[in-house]
């Protein structure tokens, strides 16, 4: 007499998928809010994966303008993002931030809040083969202002103002009698590398918040937060103070050189190849205009800017092996003994032999007598 053994069910990784969603509230006085999917598992090495549990709901917010949405991806997953549902969407004047809606990491792109919902809700996720590999999706939400972009990186927003006849000095007086998000704007500063891969996004070439004019030599900043701190001592020979973040030009004539009657301000020349930093007189025709930062936040990451019309929310994906995809060699017939038959399994998950109490869990049912045994696998760890 044989005991034949069937696969009853492969189960994912048994843990939750929070059913209460996670609010984020703006800063006290707006009333909007986001209101996103719980923090869940996904399946890894999916293509376009549409099926995550939960929706995003925005509320508050004035239906009769259009808002801003910036979507970066981060995480140690690698994943990409594509949305499915881009009715109504604009993404004209992204400068050169990227405007694809297929496999993209970061976005930016302009709607009506109900458009940018419908567009949140259609998310879908290119998942890749790293096991427990985060995919955290952050979204910003703020009103639209034309040529104004905020920075995942560090929470400040950043207004592109085209003049090229305005001077240095006339850009840094404009640039403080604006503001945006309750923060008053200044003359960008650009004091690291992530700063600057954004900045450069922003295409032109433009006046930056730095100057030698009080004491030939001595590059400070003089706008912003960092207003009085010295990056930079002497001409192209010269060096940075403590390490600080610079971008001087070395292409045709090492910068800053101080040319002809005296160069005292700062400004980032980006023609259709790539410069860097050069030092100008008051005014110069190599400069496109002026951009205006705003913020005032140290924080690494957006989700705590002092921007109070910018809306944050993050949802986590985390990628398993979902069992559903593995492979279980074929159970063999056994004879019945009066005692329970408890086979040793052979299971790969794309190629990778599974370990049990490692990988994975199992139960018998009906293992005993003649007739047809169940066995169950429950993933645990990566699965």
């Amino acid at each position: 007499m044989f005991i034949k053994l069937l696969v009853g069910s492969l189960k994912s990784n048994a843990i939750k998928f929070f059913g209460i969603l996670i609010i984020l509230l703006c800063q006290p006085g707006f009333g909007q809010q986001i209101t996103t999917p719980g923090n869940q598992n996904i399946p890894a090495n999916k293509q376009n994966y549409n099926a995550i549990t939960g929706t995003y709901s925005l509320s508050g917010y004035d239906a009769s303008i259009e808002y801003q949405l910036a979507i970066t991806v981060t995480g140690n997953a690698s994943a990409t993002l594509s949305i499915n549902t881009t009715t109504g969407l604009d993404i004209s004047g992204n400068l050169n931030f990227p405007s694809s809606f297929s496999g993209f990491e970061e976005i930016y792109f302009k709607g009506t809040i109900a458009e940018i919902e419908a567009a949140l809700n259609s998310i879908s996720v290119s998942s890749t083969s790293v096991l427990s590999g985060q995919i955290k999706i952050q979204t910003y939400i703020y009103p639209y202002k034309q040529n104004t972009f905020f920075n995942p990186k560090n929470g400040h927003a950043y207004e592109v103002v085209a003049n090229s006849n305005i001077s240095w000095l006339n850009a840094k007086s404009a640039s403080e009698n604006t503001s945006f998000g309750g923060e008053t704007g200044y003359l960008v500063t650009v004091t690291s590398q992530d700063e600057h891969d954004f900045t450069y996004k922003l295409d032109k070439s433009y006046w930056l918040g730095a100057s030698d004019a009080d004491s030939e030599g001595v590059w400070e900043w003089v706008t912003g937060p960092e207003a009085g701190t010295q990056f930079w001592s002497g001409n192209a020979n010269g060096s940075s103070i403590d390490g600080l973040f610079n971008l001087w030009s070395d292409k045709g004539t090492d910068q800053p050189n101080n040319y002809g009657s005296g160069e005292d301000y700062a400004g980032f020349y980006r023609p259709d190849e790539y410069f860097g930093w050069r030092d100008y007189e008051e005014s110069s025709g190599e400069i496109y205009g002026y951009v205006i930062e705003y913020g005032t936040s140290t924080d690494t990451t957006g989700m705590n800017s002092s921007l109070n019309n910018v809306q944050a929310s993050e949802v986590t994906l985390t990628q398993k092996g979902f069992l559903s995809d593995a492979t279980l060699e074929e159970i063999p017939a056994y004879e019945k003994t009066g005692a329970a038959i408890t086979p040793s399994l052979n299971l790969t998950y794309n190629g990778t032999s599974l370990v049990k109490d490692t990988d994975y869990t199992v139960s018998f049912s009906n293992n005993i007598n003649v007739g047809t045994a169940s066995v169950s696998i429950t993933g645990i760890g990566n699965y």
